[in-house]
């Protein structure tokens, strides 16, 4: 009965993670979209004022010095849509945390990847959404098994290899 309890409690966290990357997708989808459309008038813009300042000043010059600026800006992207599934200290299912690591990353002004390794460093186990999903599966029918019992703090070492 206790490993039926403990199978539920996973099944429970594994519908909660789900919801909540399927939020923050959303919410990514929604932030790439305002973001495209505000590169796009950004570079309208400075296309028509090059234009603009080029044919009253009657220098061409002006709005090729436009168009190389306006097209320099298509290299100042930002990440969207990076989601990972933290592990903390506690492990499963009480220490788990869904980051949306590409907000994080354009909020802090960095890449997804130092975001990562910051969790990391702190004591995180980092996953793909995938991997959670496969591990959780996997944990649970250890569960029912009897190989594994709630709280798996051992996570940590079961994801990564030790380093010496």
């Amino acid at each position: 009965m206790y490993r039926i309890a403990q199978a539920r409690q996973l099944d429970e966290l594994r519908g909660k993670v789900e919801r909540e990357i399927a939020a923050i997708h959303y919410q990514e989808s929604v932030a790439s979209v305002a973001f495209n459309k505000a590169m796009i008038i950004n570079r309208l813009t400075i296309l028509g004022g090059g234009k603009l300042i080029s044919v009253l000043s009657n220098n061409p010059k002006l709005f090729s010095n436009a168009k190389r600026i306006a097209f320099d800006s298509v290299k100042h992207t930002a990440s969207f849509g990076t989601v990972i599934v933290a592990i903390g200290e506690s492990g499963i299912p009480n220490d788990v945390q869904v980051i949306a690591l590409s907000a994080q990353a354009r909020k802090l002004q960095t890449t997804d990847h130092e975001i990562k390794m910051r969790l990391e460093k702190n004591g995180y186990v980092t996953m793909a959404e995938s991997h959670f999903y496969n591990y959780v599966n996997t944990l649970k029918d250890r569960v029912l098994t009897g190989e594994a019992i709630l709280p798996v703090i051992a996570a940590r070492y079961l994801l990564k290899p030790i380093q010496a």
